[in-house]
């Protein structure tokens, strides 16, 4: 069973769609993505003088990320040996400091003394803004794994329902990962930040002018063991049992474009959509994987700030993702019709080469099959 062949498809032919149908599609279009980050990005707590540049905030806004916020968050409570309201509270706020980032476990206890306002209780309420959004998150994860599970049973030509408003749609899978955390992500919580005391005190994040070094690092080493005594090893029963989830998970979303993009058992017709949409996922989640993978496997997998947060190449390639959905969705516009019956696809009306097939007629009902 030798693989078949690749036929490519690019046509220009969104001139029949109008304004309100655009606006339509590109809500539909852009929800997912939208939603993933909105609802995963939490409001930064300054502790220092110093604000972060746009590109030490940017890093947030990657799904990568997102995505390793939850895992951690699920993590922290699946080794917590007594977890409570304020180990909650820090874990979902987002730290600047004068180091930069923090999300480690030794500013769980660090941030205490800034805690103004903490959850009532260790869990959140049924009835809240944050279990609203998880059920946001849930329903558009259902609906695309429904997309997908189409595409296993009907796997030949289920691509050809492929319009502009299923860009985003793996965004919405990769959001289900969420539901790991739903019952720790709150916003029910306040720090005192820079600008509420920067006229009193000195923060203790920041090393204080009387301090020796000395002593700032026993204190830093005993804030470490305080933190390290209150969880269960990341190498133990629970941490590594959801960190093999955690990357199966990743693993599995990370062979769909690759399927998807290679001719095993029929030939392969490609619109520019699908082709970007191959490319993007691929390099996405490639990155994704390898570099999770790789802060598991260095022991650097305790921090809510992904650890690669900080460095250059993330920051860049942070940049070139979104350049490269922006890229997708121009791609997809310029692409975009609609059918007769009223259905959006990227593929022209019907194709003659290597075969003749109607995608109009597939698209509203029929086979689409023309004579060999």
């Amino acid at each position: 069973m030798g693989f078949h062949e690749y036929f490519f498809y690019f046509n220009v032919q969104s001139g029949s769609i109008h304004l309100d149908e655009w606006l339509s599609l590109l809500t539909l279009s852009l929800s997912p993505l939208l939603v993933h980050i909105i609802v995963g990005v939490p409001h930064p707590v300054h502790l220092h003088h110093r604000e972060p540049s746009w590109h030490d905030r940017i890093v947030h806004y990657n799904p990568t990320s997102i995505i390793w916020r939850y895992f951690v968050i699920a993590d922290r409570r699946l080794r917590s040996k007594d977890w409570n309201a304020s180990d909650m509270a820090a874990s979902n706020a987002l730290f600047w400091t004068a180091d930069g980032w923090d999300g480690s476990e030794t500013m769980m206890i660090k941030s205490r003394i800034y805690c103004e306002r903490r959850p009532e209780r260790a869990r959140v309420r049924f009835f809240s803004f944050s279990a609203g959004k998880t059920l946001i998150i849930t329903a558009q994860g259902a609906q695309s794994v429904s997309i997908i599970l189409s595409a296993i049973t009907s796997f030949r030509r289920f691509y050809v329902k492929f319009g502009i408003q299923n860009v985003f749609f793996p965004f919405a899978v990769l959001g289900l990962l969420r539901l790991s955390a739903a019952l720790w992500l709150t916003e029910d919580y306040t720090y005192i930040e820079r600008q509420a005391w920067e006229s009193g005190t000195e923060s203790d994040v920041e090393k204080p002018d009387n301090t020796s070094n000395e002593s700032l690092s026993s204190i830093k080493e005993q804030l470490s063991h305080i933190a390290t005594a209150r969880f269960l090893s990341p190498n133990g029963r629970h941490g590594l049992s959801w960190r093999i989830f955690f990357l199966f998970f990743i693993f599995c979303l990370w062979l769909l474009p690759i399927i998807t993009m290679l001719p095993f058992r029929w030939n392969i017709y490609l619109t520019g959509t699908l082709f970007s949409m191959g490319i993007f996922y691929f390099v996405f989640l490639s990155v994704t994987l390898f570099s999770t993978a790789a802060c598991i496997f260095r022991h650097k997998s305790t921090s809510t700030i992904f650890p690669y947060a900080a460095t250059m190449w993330y920051k860049v390639y942070t940049c070139v993702l979104f350049f490269m959905m922006a890229a997708m969705v121009i791609v997809a516009m310029i692409e975009n019709r609609k059918a007769p019956c009223g259905a959006s696809t990227t593929y022209p009306p019907m194709i003659t080469t290597p075969h003749d097939f109607n995608f109009d007629e597939f698209l509203c009902g029929g086979t689409g099959e023309g004579p060999n």
